[in-house]
């Protein structure tokens, strides 16, 4: 598969995340408190495979990114990229172990086992993409507009796992789903940034240019 195909692929993927997301929140029963529950707490409700659902897109969109990324010769190779596969490998561990139901007062070992799946997976994305924008700023010329969003976006992150550890622990879960929400969504951001860059870098005529420094591999 091209770098174009990749492309429209990730954008896909994300775009049905977005979408599996909502509809696992529109139609359910009275109860669910979106503020209160996390996404992985939805898949007890009526929409619970369209939170399943997007967990799984979100990652084959991942890999589809960054299969696209590196035809491309973009610097994802080493750290970025291990850690993007340490996001994909833990929204798909997530969305095989569930989380306990809730309410249940203490932790099953399948609930450990999703919680620091979720963790690895919130803190590897934004790891990946700092280390990414480093290299994107040494004269990758297609990418460097980007560099200055994909920091803020990191920046994001970095408030929104601070404030998750805040309310898993001291803070008794409250806000919890908000919290958890407000960091998905930026990670998600900063997927789709990367993704419509490799749309935009791949249209037929900046493909058929001579090829720039933009090409060339900054990885080492």
């Amino acid at each position: 598969m091209g770098s174009r195909a990749l492309a429209i692929a990730a954008v896909a993927a994300f775009v049905v995340t977005v979408a599996a997301t909502v509809v696992g929140h529109v139609g359910l029963r009275p109860g669910p408190d979106p503020t209160a529950l996390t996404l992985s707490d939805y898949v007890y409700f009526d929409r619970g495979p369209a939170i399943v659902l997007a967990m799984v897109t979100l990652s084959g969109g991942t890999v589809a990114l960054l299969c696209g990324m590196a035809a491309q010769r973009v610097p994802v190779r080493g750290w970025p990229a291990a850690l993007l596969l340490v996001w994909v490998l833990g929204l798909l561990v997530s969305a095989i172990v569930p989380t306990d139901p809730p309410g249940q007062p203490e932790l099953s070992t399948a609930a450990l086992v999703h919680r620091y799946a979720s963790v690895a997976a919130f803190v590897a994305l934004p790891a990946a993409v700092l280390v990414l924008a480093a290299r994107l700023r040494r004269g990758v010329v297609r990418w460097m507009s980007l560099v200055t969003l994909l920091r803020r976006l990191v920046a994001a992150c970095g408030v929104g796992v601070a404030a998750l550890w805040y309310v898993a622990y001291p803070g008794q879960r409250v806000l919890m789903g908000l919290v958890e929400r407000s960091l998905v969504a930026v990670e998600l951001l900063i997927l789709l940034a990367l993704a419509v860059r490799l749309l935009q870098v791949t249209a037929p005529a900046l493909r058929s240019a001579t090829p720039t420094r933009d090409m060339v591999d900054l990885a080492a």
